[in-house]
């Protein structure tokens, strides 16, 4: 027997239940510091949807980008602004970048293959946004392995971000039809959660 709630009371007690989650893993007071709510910031938003369209969302509605190759200025913004915050992070604990280099060998050659397949773009000045953009991975990697406990952060961090990714999702396909699910080009329909597309909900 399904429980059928108004969206409204829905919305409040999944607010409640991910409020508890996170007040409960507070409390524990686990072996973190507080930089870990940069990446938790960064996955959330790379398991489920742009900043502005998070905005859009709350009711806060922003343009997007001239094309969809462009993608949206503010989006770009905000992510910039999360390297610059993780790299200030970095550099406060010291972190030796030719340290990282040696021992990370092959992601150097993969990183360095990216840029110099700039040249060969037919967009190469988007290209490079997006390299950029991809640089902010490592740079939260850093943060959660250079943690006191590295162990004990990832496996925060992978709690945080279900607390809000699993919840969300539920109450989104369940009682927001319009946000949790979609159509395919061919008019079939497909669940998406918080994500964009089914395929990324499946990847949550």
């Amino acid at each position: 027997m399904s429980l059928h709630l108004s969206p409204t009371l829905a919305s409040c007690l999944t607010v409640g239940c991910i409020i508890f989650l996170f007040r409960r893993d507070v409390r524990q007071k686990p072996d973190i510091t507080a930089a870990l709510w940069l990446p938790l910031t960064w996955l959330v938003l790379g398991c489920s949807r742009p900043f502005s369209e998070w905005l859009n969302i709350f009711g806060l509605p922003v343009t997007g980008g001239v094309s969809v190759e462009e993608g949206s200025p503010l989006d770009a913004s905000f992510c910039f602004a999360l390297i610059i915050a993780g790299s200030c992070i970095l550099i406060k604990r010291q972190v030796r970048l030719s340290e990282i280099i040696s021992n990370n060998g092959w992601l150097i050659v993969f990183l360095l293959y990216c840029f110099i397949s700039l040249t060969w773009s037919d967009f190469p000045f988007i290209a490079f946004k997006r390299w950029l953009k991809i640089l902010g991975h490592p740079i939260m990697a850093l943060i959660v392995l250079t943690e006191p406990d590295p162990e004990e952060a990832l496996t925060r961090l992978m709690k945080r971000c279900a607390y809000i990714v699993v919840p969300v999702s539920v109450l989104w396909i369940k009682y927001y039809p319009e946000l949790g699910r979609g159509f395919s080009p061919w008019g079939g329909a497909e669940t998406n959660g918080i994500a964009i597309g089914k395929n990324m909900l499946g990847a949550d």
